[in-house]
């Protein structure tokens, strides 16, 4: 079972169980997936947008403004090794 991590710009890590938990908690953010091979989008990404980056790359940084590279936040997939 994996668990998801959010850093913020202090390094402050809050912790969630599910993919839909913390993809929820991000959107409500309205933030914006910072992504440097991508053209930027002037909409603050959705739940659905943050999960699909998610189960893409892993980790999602999301900013305040669009094209913004310096990262808020950064969301990542944890999961465990046996």
């Amino acid at each position: 079972m994996s668990i998801y991590t959010v850093v913020d710009e202090g390094y402050d890590i809050d912790v969630y169980r599910t993919q839909k938990a913390v993809c929820e908690a991000m959107a409500r953010q309205n933030l914006y997936i910072v992504d440097i091979g991508c053209d930027d989008d002037d909409s603050p990404a959705t739940a659905a947008d943050i999960a699909k980056a998610l189960r893409k790359d892993g980790v999602v940084r999301l900013a305040e403004e669009p094209g913004d590279r310096d990262w808020k936040f950064r969301v990542e997939k944890n999961t465990p090794r046996n």
